[in-house]
């Protein structure tokens, strides 16, 4: 007797598995930075996101922002938009919380479809650690119905 390729548990993951390399529609999305790094060009940075909620959890979305004279403007917005000085690290960016604005394209290069990243703005989330329980003997009873 023989068993199968796939355990139970990975059967469900596979049957459940979403295509992360499909086109999500234009739009914002909610993610958090897993990386920033030199392409390997070394003439640009590659930022790479991740779909955090939603119908597009686990969607990875890349922005390359450049390092010469032409295009360093971009890698200059970014650093801002995100509120990091030029000499942060990597491990002080990655998993910031952000959002995303993507369109619908093609790449250039390859003729596929691609969702370029035309906007990333850091998500400022200041929460407190529990909150506070509601007085029922508090409530408004003058509100309609």
């Amino acid at each position: 007797m023989t068993a199968p390729i796939l355990d139970s548990g990975e059967q469900e993951a596979v049957a459940n598995a979403k295509d992360t390399r499909a086109v999500a529609p234009a739009g914002f999305y909610l993610c958090h930075v897993t990386g920033v790094e030199r392409w390997t060009t070394g003439k640009s940075l590659v930022w790479k996101y991740k779909v955090g909620e939603g119908d597009w959890v686990g969607k990875e979305f890349w922005e390359f922002t450049g390092l010469e004279e032409a295009s360093i403007w971009k890698t200059k917005e970014r650093f801002e938009s995100l509120g990091f000085p030029l000499s942060a690290e990597e491990r002080e960016i990655v998993d910031t919380v952000v959002r995303v604005t993507v369109e619908e394209g093609i790449n250039q290069k390859t003729g596929k479809p691609t969702n370029p990243v035309t906007a990333v703005v850091r998500v400022l989330v200041d929460l407190p650690e529990e909150a506070p329980a509601a007085d029922p003997e508090e409530a408004d009873s003058d509100i309609p119905f």
